[in-house]
């Protein structure tokens, strides 16, 4: 039966295109290599899916980008013992999360797990510093405790994708191949060596709004979805989110999406000078930084897209699919501001475990009309820019 099961797989993979070919990979040296887990599948069917996928690396989203020698990513690395390397936005204003770099001299012997917790709590002492002053926080981080963490590298991250996709005892025959193997195709990193990925485990007190939340002054318990990237290069920890990552060392096409119907800028809104304006096809608003790069959108909303109170913007509906708002919705004279974040998609239509942030301005007319929006790139604009676009008609 394990017999039949192993040639029967070959042959279902072998119908989807699939060439046989062993990519063997490199070994982290040994003292970084101490959480490795031995491999937890023995099933045949999940070895030949193990070969394919090993042969795929490189058509993995950011295989340029992890195939990197590691010792470009250290660049800003100075020589202390711990340093931030001040990137993107920075720190979140939502919830405690960063763009920046982090550098520590570990031991001899340290591993990712406490390497991890090491550079998290320089991390959220970081947030910590920067939510006590400015405008651009709805929360002060007051106080934190770092849970265990458990960084992956690429064995690791391959064996529980499968261990979570492929099934147990179920019909060979009955099993969507393609399918499951596109399923961890879309999940997977392309790690080099000496790289681990993770999603922080922490609990956090705070006073104001996060995660869209009032504190109530009772800790919070936090298991983000943000992917951060862990490496090591003669005993220096990295640690920096995946997108910051890829927004410093890799490129991606413009993730901006189609808002609505197009409609005239109402006369509230002040563009900043740095940005130009062209059209799409369908007359919606496009924005351009100095050097050509499209970093916004704007279009009029459909009725119904806002609610109001007492004339003010008080609900807005999700603008398109696979958005979601991180921070509450700020009604000022004039319309409204929030941010948004939206999933991004690959050349084939597939989604990349990254999003892109977006100040959300909405400018109102009347308590009746459809609103208009204005998307500004969070990369470039902090939440006190986004306010300022509203203004009173001159």
């Amino acid at each position: 039966m394990i017999k039949y099961i192993f040639l029967l797989c070959l042959v279902l993979l072998s119908a989807c295109g699939i060439e046989n070919v062993v990519y063997t990979t490199k070994t982290p040296n040994a003292a970084y290599n101490t959480e490795n887990a031995e491999p937890v599948i023995e099933r045949y069917e999940a070895a030949a899916i193990r070969d394919h996928l090993n042969a795929r690396r490189e058509d993995m989203p950011f295989y340029n980008l992890f195939s990197k020698d590691i010792g470009s990513f250290y660049a800003e690395y100075g020589g202390a013992d711990s340093e931030i390397y001040a990137f993107g936005n920075n720190v979140d204003i939502a919830i405690p999360r960063s763009e920046s770099v982090y550098f520590w001299l570990g031991r001899e012997d340290t591993t990712p797990s406490e390497a991890a917790f090491e550079l998290l709590t320089i991390l959220l002492e970081d947030v910590s510093r920067a939510s006590t002053y400015g405008s651009d926080f709805f929360y002060r981080l007051t106080d934190f405790e770092i849970g265990i963490q458990t960084p992956l590298d690429w064995e690791a991250l391959l064996n529980r994708e499968l261990d979570m996709v492929l099934p147990h005892g179920n019909d060979p025959t009955t099993i969507d191949w393609e399918g499951t193997l596109e399923h961890i195709f879309q999940q997977l990193l392309p790690l080099g060596e000496n790289m681990w990925v993770f999603t922080p485990v922490f609990s956090y007190e705070y006073t104001g709004v996060a995660e869209l939340r009032r504190s109530n002054g009772a800790p919070v318990s936090f298991q983000g979805a943000d992917k951060y990237i862990l490496m090591v290069d003669d005993g220096v920890w990295r640690l920096q989110s995946l997108s910051s990552l890829v927004k410093m060392y890799d490129s991606l096409k413009p993730n901006v999406p189609t808002l609505g119907e197009a409609g005239r800028i109402p006369d509230n809104i002040r563009l900043p000078d740095e940005l130009s304006v062209k059209a799409k096809e369908n007359g919606e608003l496009l924005l351009q930084n100095t050097d050509g790069i499209i970093c916004g959108c704007g279009a009029m909303l459909e009725a119904g897209s806002t609610e109001f109170e007492n004339g003010k913007i008080v609900s807005l509906l999700p603008l398109v699919n696979h958005a979601i708002y991180t921070t509450p919705l700020i009604p000022v004279e004039g319309g409204a501001v929030v941010r948004i974040e939206l999933d991004i998609y690959d050349d084939r239509g597939m989604y990349l475990p990254l999003t892109d942030a977006y100040w959300c301005i909405v400018a109102q007319t009347d308590d009746s009309a459809p609103a208009y929006a204005l998307l500004l790139s969070a990369d470039e604009f902090t939440l006190t820019e986004a306010l300022n676009v509203l203004s009173a008609k001159t």
